[in-house]
């Protein structure tokens, strides 16, 4: 599996915290998206969309000359592989794709937020195989 989640030493600026929410919000709502016979180009818009909703686009899945073309891949025998799930991509989801989804912001100068879990593919609908929580506070005293 291919996971990640974000690690804040102390709290996150507001921005920060704000594109937190709202990658959640596109793990969310992308990730119930997924399943059998879904474009990969329908999976990128939607979470772009969301992203520009939030006025946030221009700091999804990189800044500038560093944004990267796609917000999920195939794991496989790579950790990466096909498919890729980005703009454009008319390839359909089959049963049985192993896909991870991970929407990020980066804010130059300031940090990168953002998750990533991984999905298999389902006759209908999917099932998410990460589980660690997406907020924890651990605390020292």
């Amino acid at each position: 599996v291919d996971q990640t989640r974000t690690l804040s030493m102390g709290s996150l600026p507001d921005k920060l915290d704000n594109a937190y929410s709202v990658a959640l919000e596109i793990q969310q709502k992308v990730g119930e998206k997924i399943q059998c016979g879904v474009s990969l180009d329908e999976l990128f818009s939607e979470a772009q969309n969301i992203a520009e909703s939030h006025r946030l686009g221009e700091y999804f899945m990189g800044y500038g000359k560093q944004r990267i073309g796609y917000c999920g891949h195939g794991v496989g025998l790579e950790l990466d592989e096909l498919p890729v799930i980005r703009k454009g991509d008319k390839a359909l989801l089959s049963s049985g794709m192993i896909i991870a989804l991970e929407p990020k912001f980066h804010f130059p100068n300031e940090g990168v937020v953002g998750v990533e879990d991984t999905f298999v593919v389902m006759d209908k609908g999917s099932q998410k195989l990460t589980s660690a929580s997406y907020v924890v506070d651990v605390t020292h005293g």
